[in-house]
């Protein structure tokens, strides 16, 4: 589902792309996702999701280059 979106939106003919994001460190299920397509955990920022009503916290960044192919 993931790659599915990924290939939508990169330039036509791109083999890979590069994904740079933030999740909330309790989500352990999108951590999971977006480790599977080859992102990996580069710091966590302490408080990022503060004052988030879900009830906030860290947030992990996670980077990778996806291979859409």
């Amino acid at each position: 589902m993931i790659l599915e979106l990924l290939r939508q939106i990169a330039p036509r003919g791109s083999e890979r792309v590069v994904l740079q994001l933030h999740v909330e460190e309790g989500n352990v299920k999108a951590r999971e996702l977006y480790e599977r397509v080859g992102v990996k955990e580069t710091r966590r920022i302490r408080g990022y999701y503060k004052g988030v009503q879900r009830g906030g916290g860290d947030a992990i960044e996670m980077k990778g280059e996806v291979e859409l192919q």
